[in-house]
């Protein structure tokens, strides 16, 4: 308020009901208490609303936004809410995202949820052959054979050798 007093900007107390307008003027605004103060201009601050009602059932925490100027979903830097596997971007991460800047953040979540996609998957592979009893648990086995980025000298038509070929050596052939 002192701030504001120093700039020599009066604050008034009370609710607005109304605004006083004459032909397409403003002439003032209508407190509850009945005062009609005298302006020609009003400024007033807008509050933004993600649209949230779809997460709403699946436990999402809906907050303000960090300058006080409408509710946004709660999510971390990538748009994971605070509920395990679900995210947002755009506006719902951001009420003050412009169309650029959700754009990006949606790519931000595609990539954090490919990123965990994998990493499940991943998990599951591993907890796969954790089952499977083998003599040498580093060995390959039967379940799980070599892909092709681990022996990229075999493939369907040529047996796997005993060790990758020379680079710029000629085949030879064997009658």
């Amino acid at each position: 308020m002192e701030q504001l007093a120093a700039r020599g900007i009066g604050v008034i107390e009370g609710e607005v009901t109304g605004i006083q307008v004459t032909g397409d003027r403003l002439i003032g605004v209508r407190l509850r208490s009945g005062q009609v103060i005298p302006r020609r201009a009003l400024v007033i601050t807008p509050r933004f609303e993600a649209r949230h009602a779809l997460l709403d059932g699946l436990g999402v925490t809906v907050a303000e936004h960090p300058l006080g100027i409408g509710h946004q979903v709660r999510t971390d830097a990538t748009g994971l809410t605070t509920v395990a596997g679900v995210w947002v971007a755009g506006n719902a991460a951001d009420v003050t995202a412009g169309v650029m800047q959700a754009a990006a953040s949606g790519v931000t979540a595609a990539a954090a949820i490919n990123a965990d996609l994998t990493a499940e998957d991943t998990a599951a592979a591993v907890a796969a052959r954790r089952a499977v009893p083998t003599a040498d648990a580093a060995a390959p086995s039967a379940a799980f054979p070599p892909s092709p980025a681990t022996a990229p000298w075999s493939s369907p038509r040529r047996p796997a050798a005993s060790s990758p070929p020379t680079p710029g050596a000629r085949p030879t052939s064997s009658s």
